[in-house]
Parts: C-alpha cells; sequence; structure tokens
C-alpha cells in the first residue's frame, strides 16, 4: 500500500524476474565499436605525442622545417630515437578481453 495526496495505491506483486545476461550474439557489435572506438583514441593521442616529440626536438635543435605535400621533414637528424612515421603499439588481447569483461 502506498499512500497518495489524493487517497491510497494498493499494488500486488505478480512475479519477480532475475536479470539475465544479454547474449553475446546480440552485444557483440556494440562491444567492437566500443573497442575500436577506444583504439582509435588511443592511436591517436599516441600519434600526437611521438608527433610532438619529434618536432620538439627539432625546434630545439632549431631545424628548418620545410613543406613536403602535407608531411613536415626538417633537415638535420633525429637522435631523440622518435620517428613521425612510427606506428602506435597494438592493443593486446589481454586489454581486450579485460575490456570486454568490465562491459559485460
Amino acid at each position: 500500500m502506498i499512500e497518495l495526496d489524493n487517497g491510497v495505491a494498493v499494488l500486488h506483486l505478480v512475479e519477480i524476474q532475475p536479470s539475465e545476461l544479454r547474449p553475446l550474439d546480440e552485444v557483440k557489435a556494440d562491444i567492437q565499436k566500443h573497442l575500436q572506438e577506444i583504439q582509435g583514441r588511443q592511436t591517436a593521442e599516441l600519434t600526437a605525442q611521438i608527433t610532438a616529440k619529434t618536432l620538439q626536438s627539432a625546434v630545439a635543435k632549431r631545424h628548418r622545417f620545410q613543406d613536403s605535400g602535407g608531411k613536415p621533414e626538417f633537415k638535420g637528424g633525429n637522435d631523440s630515437g622518435i620517428c613521425a612515421d612510427q606506428k602506435p603499439p597494438r592493443q593486446t588481447g589481454a586489454s581486450r578481453r579485460s575490456l570486454t569483461r568490465r562491459l559485460l
């Protein structure tokens, strides 16, 4: 029984249904999309960090930048060990599995 401003309401519970996990086939596409979005952000962040370090190193060494069709190049050596074309590390299966477990 619930008291309301204009009277009372009597409720009767008919059935209790326990929560269920959704089938993997139903959520698989959502999980894949979410993981791809995360990986895309991580790749973009890492690319930005690598580019920033490369540029900082070049500026510190007073390199002169030249236009090479949208890809910055600089004259001189790169002792920083960082290359603008360096690819970010791949995400491991273990980190994907742990994220999948957290989503489910």
